[in-house]
């Protein structure tokens, strides 16, 4: 039963992560500025540390980064615009950190 869970649990988070990758695409290409598809670049990132980001949390962000149109805001996002910075930036310890402290309210 063990091995049979094991097996559930892996064909699961396979799903969710394609679902994740096809949900991201989308989104990714009706981004329109820096600060949007850092939105999504984060969420891919926080999935991969353990912290699955819902539809609707990262549809938030990319609403809320829709008036980021100050070129000092644009500047900033397009910083963390490949995936090496932003691993550089930010472990997943410190994704653990948001994402706890998120969670809990703190």
């Amino acid at each position: 039963m063990g091995l049979r869970d094991a097996r559930w649990r892996g064909k699961r988070q396979t799903m969710r992560m394609l679902a994740a990758m096809v949900g991201s695409t989308l989104l990714l290409s009706s981004c329109n500025n820096s600060c949007q598809t850092l939105c999504v670049r984060l969420a891919k990132y926080a999935d991969e540390c353990g912290y699955p980001v819902t539809q609707a949390e990262l549809t938030t962000c990319i609403d809320e980064q829709a008036g980021s149109e100050s070129r000092d805001d644009r500047a900033t996002c397009r910083q963390f615009g490949d995936v090496e910075t932003l691993r550089a930036q930010w472990t997943c310890d410190d994704m653990a950190i948001y994402w706890e402290d998120a969670g809990t309210g703190s």
